[in-house]
C-alpha cells in the first residue's frame, strides 16, 4: 500500500511538472532547457522506473494469468524496440543541441529499462517463465495508465498537436500496448481454469471453417460472398447515418436553403439499417441469404460426428452413456452455428464500427473525442472479457451437472420396462432429484448458544447464485462505462457549441446519434460474449468426441475376405476388460464348415465377448481369431461382418416398420424378399392380418416375430457361417 501511495505522488508532482513544462511550449518546439524542466525529468523517470518495477514483479496485478504468450506480443515487442531506437537517436540530438522534451526522454529511457529488467526476469525469476501472460497484461496496464494523461496534457498544451514527435511516440506506444492487451487477455486464460474457451482460438476456429464454405456448391459460395459484402454496407452505412443527421439539422437553420432530399436518403438509410442488429432490410436479407449455409453446417458436422460415432469400438460404447453422447452432440451442432453466427454478423460488425468511429472522430473532430470513443470502448471490451473469463467456470460447473442428471433421466426412461417390474419409480425420481440438487456440505461454523453447527449448501444453488451475482456485476460495470464514456463526450461537444463555438448543433447530433448507434450493439455485447463463450465450450466437448481415436480399424494392409471353407480358429485367446477382471484366459477351439457349437458356461462366463471377439468388436490383446486360416486382424471389417449372421441373446430392435427391420440384416434385398423371408418363418399371415401390415411401426407385437423373420432373412442371404 505504501508503495503504491508513493507512486500516485509521484504522478501528481510529475504532473505539476509537466504543466509547467508545456506552458511554456505553446508556441511550439523545440523548447529551452531549464531547471524546472529537468527536475520535471527526473522525476517523471524516476515514475516510470517505479512503474516498470510494479510490472515485472511476479506477483503483479494480473499473477493468475497464464498461457503462452499471443503471436502479437512478440510483434509489438519488435515494434517497441525499433521505436525505442529512433527515441535514443532522438535524445541524443536533443542534448547535442539543447533542445529537449523531458518526458518523451523519460518514457524513451523507460522502456529500454523495463526490456533490460524484463529479458532479464525471464532468467533469474522463476514465477515469469509460467507467467508469462501475467507479465504482458500487468506491463500494459501500467503504460496505459502513463499515457492516457500524457495524451490529454500533449493535445491541450501544444500548437502542432498530430506532427510533434511526442504525439507520435505516445500512438504507437499506446496502440502497440493495446494490441498486446487484449490479445493477451482473450489468448491466455486464468490461473484456476484448466484451460480457457479462447485458448487456442485460431485452431478452434480453423476446425471449423471447412463446414462453413461449401466446396462443392458454388450457389452456396456466391451467397457467402454477398452476406459478407451487406456486413461491409452496412458498415458504411453507419457512418452515412449520423452524418445525414448533422446535415439536417444545420440545414433547419436555413429553412430558405433547406434540401428535402437529405431526408429522403436518411429515411433510406434507415430503413437499410433498422433499429440495432436485428433489424433493418440488410439485417433480414442477410439472415435470409445465410440459411442455406447455416443448414449446409449443420448437415456436414452431424454426418461427420454421426459416421465417428459408428467408427469407435463397442468398448468405448459400453464406457459411455448414450443420452450424454447424444446431448454433446446435439450441443456441439447448434453451437457451431453460435458461434458462426455471432462473431461474423456480431462480434466483427462491432469492432469495426470501433475502429471506424474512433477513425472518424479523430478526424472530424479532435483528439478528445477520439480518446473517449477509444477509451471507453476498450475498457467496455476488457471489462466484460475479464469478467465473463472469471464466470467460466461456473458455467462449466453447471455444464456438468446438466449432462450428470441428462445422463441419468435418459439411462431411467430407457429402461422403463425395468423400473416397473420392480416399483422403483420414486427410487428413480429421488436418484434424479439428488443429480440435480448435489449436495455439498461446507465447513461452515458459527457460534449459536455456545454451539458450533455445520451449514448444508446446495453447491448447485450456489454456482447459480454466483453466476447470477457476477452477471449483475458485469451488467452494472458495463452500463456505468457507456453513461461515464456518453457523459463526458455529450458535455464536451456541448461545451464547444455553447463556449467555443467551433461546432454546430449539427454536430451535437452527429455526436449522440453516432454514439447511441455504436453503443446499442455493445448492450448486446456481454450476452454475445457469454453465448459464444458457452458455445466454445460446448463445441470443445463435441470435438473432444471427434477426437477419439478409433482403436479398432481395418489395417493398412488387410484384405477382403471371400469365405472358402468356412473355418473358424480361436487360438489361446486371452482378454479382459480390465487388469482386475480376466473374462477370457487361454481359450482355443476350432469350428469346421458345417459344424454346429455350442458355448455353455454360466452368465459372465466369457459367451458374449467371445462372439464380440468373433466380430472384432474389440481387439485381441493375446491370442488370435481366424477364419480360413486368415487372422482377423488382417481382413477388412466390413467384409468380415458381411459374411456372418447372428440372432443375437437380447433382441434390440429399431422403432421403425416391421419391415425396416427385416430388411436390416441386408439393405439390398427387394420386398418380394421380403416376403418370402416372411413366409419362409411362418409370419407372413400374422403380419398381413395387423392393420397396416408389414409397414406398421413400434414394438406392441411379439419380438419373437421379428427375430423369426429377420433369421428367415438372413438364411436367404449368402453368410460364411452361422453363429448362434
Amino acid at each position: 500500500m505504501v508503495f503504491r501511495i508513493l507512486i500516485l505522488s509521484f504522478k501528481f508532482i510529475a504532473m505539476v511538472s509537466a504543466f509547467d513544462d508545456f506552458d511554456q511550449c505553446k508556441d511550439g518546439w523545440p523548447i529551452q532547457p531549464s531547471c524546472s524542466r529537468l527536475i520535471g525529468f527526473g522525476i517523471y523517470t524516476a515514475l516510470a522506473v517505479l512503474n516498470l518495477i510494479v510490472a515485472c514483479m511476479p506477483r503483479g496485478i494480473s499473477y493468475h494469468r497464464v498461457g503462452n504468450l499471443p503471436i502479437s506480443f512478440f510483434t509489438a515487442v519488435i515494434s517497441k524496440l525499433l521505436l525505442i531506437a529512433v527515441s535514443i537517436s532522438f535524445i541524443f540530438y536533443s542534448f547535442y543541441v539543447h533542445q529537449y522534451s523531458h518526458t518523451l526522454m523519460a518514457f524513451a529511457s523507460a522502456r529500454v529499462v523495463f526490456w533490460i529488467i524484463n529479458l532479464s526476469s525471464f532468467i533469474k525469476w522463476r514465477d515469469l517463465p509460467y507467467l508469462p501472460a501475467s507479465l504482458a497484461i500487468t506491463y500494459s496496464l501500467a503504460v496505459c495508465f502513463d499515457l492516457i494523461p500524457m495524451f490529454a496534457w500533449n493535445e491541450y498544451f501544444t500548437s502542432r498537436t498530430f506532427k510533434n514527435g511526442e504525439f507520435v511516440f505516445y500512438s504507437m506506444d499506446l496502440i502497440l500496448t493495446l494490441v498486446v492487451f487484449v490479445s493477451t487477455m482473450c489468448l491466455s486464460t486464468l490461473r484456476s481454469e484448466s484451460s480457457s474457451t479462447w485458448s487456442n482460438f485460431s485452431r478452434k476456429i480453423s476446425l471449423i471453417l471447412p463446414y462453413v464454405w461449401p466446396k462443392k456448391s458454388i450457389t452456396l459460395q456466391l451467397r457467402v460472398a454477398l452476406c459478407l459484402f451487406l456486413l461491409l454496407f452496412g458498415r458504411l452505412i453507419n457512418v452515412a447515418l449520423p452524418l445525414y443527421s448533422k446535415w439536417i439539422v444545420d440545414g433547419l437553420a436555413h429553412p430558405e436553403t433547406f434540401q428535402y432530399s437529405l431526408i429522403y436518403i436518411s429515411t433510406l438509410l434507415k430503413f437499410l439499417q433498422g433499429n440495432g442488429a436485428m433489424g433493418g432490410f440488410l439485417n433480414t436479407l442477410r439472415s435470409y441469404l445465410w440459411i442455406p449455409i447455416q443448414q449446409y453446417t449443420t448437415r456436414e458436422l452431424e454426418v461427420e460426428l454421426f459416421a465417428h460415432l459408428h467408427s469407435l469400438s463397442l468398448r468405448w460404447h459400453l464406457s459411455r452413456k448414450t443420452g450424454l453422447v447424444l446431448r454433446v452432440m446435439d450441443r456441439g451442432t447448434s453451437s457451431v452455428n453460435s458461434i458462426l453466427n455471432y462473431i461474423l454478423f456480431n462480434i466483427v460488425p462491432t469492432i469495426t464500427d470501433i475502429i471506424i468511429a474512433v477513425v472518424f472522430f479523430f478526424s472530424t473532430f479532435n483528439f478528445y473525442f477520439g480518446g473517449i470513443v477509444l477509451v471507453t470502448m476498450v475498457l467496455y471490451l476488457v471489462v466484460t472479457i475479464y469478467v465473463t473469463e472469471w464466470r467460466t467456470k461456473f458455467r462449466r460447473d453447471m455444464n456438468e451437472k446438466e449432462n450428470a442428471s441428462s445422463a441419468i433421466a435418459t439411462d431411467s426412461l430407457l429402461n422403463y420396462e425395468t423400473v416397473k417390474y420392480y416399483g422403483n419409480e420414486m427410487y428413480e425420481v429421488d436418484r434424479f432429484r439428488h443429480a440435480i440438487e448435489w449436495l455439498l456440505q461446507l465447513p461452515v461454523y458459527f457460534t449459536l448458544s455456545g454451539f458450533q453447527r455445520k451449514i448444508a449448501v446446495y453447491s448447485f444453488q450456489l454456482a447459480e447464485w454466483r453466476s447470477n451475482a457476477s452477471l449483475a456485476l458485469l451488467n452494472f460495470l458495463q452500463n456505468g462505462l457507456i453513461g461515464l464514456g456518453m457523459t463526458a463526450g455529450s458535455v464536451l461537444v456541448a461545451y464547444l457549441i455553447t463556449v467555443d463555438q467551433q461546432l454546430t448543433v449539427g454536430d451535437y447530433v452527429l455526436f449522440t446519434t453516432y454514439i447511441l448507434q455504436l453503443y446499442a450493439p455493445l448492450n448486446f455485447f456481454g450476452t454475445v460474449y457469454r453465448t459464444i463463450q458457452k458455445s466454445f465450450i460446448d463445441m470443445e466437448n463435441m470435438f473432444d468426441l471427434m477426437n477419439e481415436e478409433v482403436d479398432v480399424r481395418d489395417s493398412p494392409n488387410a484384405v477382403e475376405y471371400h469365405p472358402t471353407e468356412g473355418k473358424i480358429s480361436v487360438n489361446n485367446l486371452i482378454f479382459a476388460y480390465n487388469e482386475n477382471r480376466i473374462v477370457l484366459n487361454g481359450i482355443s477351439f476350432e469350428v469346421g464348415s458345417g459344424q454346429s457349437v455350442a458355448l455353455v458356461g454360466p452368465s459372465g462366463s466369457g459367451k458374449s465377448t467371445l462372439i464380440r471377439l468373433l466380430f472384432r468388436l474389440f481387439e485381441c490383446p493375446e491370442g488370435s481369431v481366424s477364419y480360413d486360416g486368415m487372422d482377423v486382424r488382417h481382413l477388412k471389417l466390413r467384409s468380415l461382418r458381411k459374411q456372418i449372421g447372428i440372432v443375437p441373446q437380447d433382441t434390440v430392435l429399431f422403432n421403425d416398420t416391421i419391415k425396416y427391420n427385416i430388411r436390416f440384416g441386408r439393405p439390398s434385398a427387394t420386398d418380394e424378399e421380403i416376403y418370402e423371408a416372411a413366409k419362409a418363418a411362418m409370419i407372413h399371415d400374422k403380419i398381413m392380418s395387423l392393420p397396416e401390415g408389414i409397414r406398421i411401426s413400434g414394438f406392441k407385437d411379439s419380438l419373437q416375430v421379428h427375430r423369426k423373420a429377420i433369421t428367415a432373412l438372413l438364411a436367404l442371404a449368402v453368410m460364411a457361417c452361422n453363429i448362434d
